[in-house]
């Protein structure tokens, strides 16, 4: 995501939307793109986006990416999504 992307909110939105869509019914997806390193960039766009659909996106791909998964559920627990999301409410 983030090599690809650089620093395009679009561009980032569209393939946070994409991770979301391809974790969202499929066990096999939610591994292998935890293995291929979606979690970190879709962690970071948390708090290094501006702009609010990117947030909402990268959530959304979180949120399928841990569904039943425990390993992804602790590498994004690990990458700071909780404190991000904290910091995210805090100053909503």
């Amino acid at each position: 995501l983030q090599s690809e992307c650089g620093d395009d909110g679009e561009k980032k939105i569209a393939a946070a939307s994409e991770v979301r869509l391809l974790a969202k019914d499929d066990t096999e997806a939610r591994v292998t793109l935890a293995m291929l390193g979606a979690i970190p960039p879709l962690v970071n766009m948390m708090d290094d986006s501006p702009m609010e659909d990117a947030i909402i996106a990268s959530l959304y791909a979180l949120l399928n990416l841990g569904i039943g998964n425990d390993a992804n559920k602790e590498a994004i627990v690990k990458e700071g999504a909780v404190h991000k999301l904290l910091k995210l409410i805090e100053s909503s």
